[in-house]
C-alpha cells in the first residue's frame, strides 16, 4: 500500500514538471505490476520465449501455431501455448519480432486496450539479466 502511494506521488510530481511521457510509462509498469504480481515475471517469459525462435529469420519451433502469419510491417505474429499460466492469464496475447532483435509481447489490459513490453527496447537482448 506504501508503493501505490509512492507511485501516486511520484506521477503527481513528474505530471507536474510536465514529463508526460514518463508519468505515463509510470503508470503502465505499475498497471503491469499489479495485475500480473511483478513487470520482471512477464520479462522472465518475454525472454524465455525468445528460445521458441529461430534468430535468423524468426521460424517458428514446434512450440508455437504453425499457422503464425507475416503481418505487412514484417513483424511475425504467434501464440504459444503451455509456456506459463501468467502468459495464458493474459487477454488475446501474442509475440511479435521486437525492437533490435528482441521479443515484444503484446496483450490486452483488463480494459481492453493493447499493452506491450519489448526486450530489446529495453536492454536486455541476447540473454537473461
Amino acid at each position: 500500500m506504501l508503493f501505490d502511494y509512492l507511485i501516486a506521488a511520484s506521477v503527481a510530481l513528474i505530471g507536474m514538471l510536465g514529463l508526460v511521457q514518463w508519468a505515463s510509462e509510470i503508470v503502465m509498469l505499475h498497471t503491469v505490476t499489479s495485475q500480473y504480481a511483478s513487470a520482471g515475471m512477464v520479462l522472465r517469459e518475454v525472454l524465455a520465449a525468445r528460445s521458441l525462435f529461430d534468430p535468423i529469420g524468426w521460424d517458428l519451433h514446434s512450440a508455437c501455431h504453425p499457422s503464425a502469419t507475416q503481418e505487412p510491417t514484417g513483424f511475425w505474429h504467434a501464440t504459444c501455448e503451455g509456456l506459463s499460466p501468467l502468459l495464458e492469464s493474459l487477454p488475446d496475447y501474442h509475440f511479435e519480432q521486437g525492437y533490435a532483435g528482441g521479443v515484444r509481447l503484446v496483450w490486452r489490459d483488463i480494459e481492453g486496450q493493447w499493452m506491450s513490453l519489448d526486450s530489446g527496447a529495453i536492454g536486455v537482448v541476447g540473454g537473461e539479466g
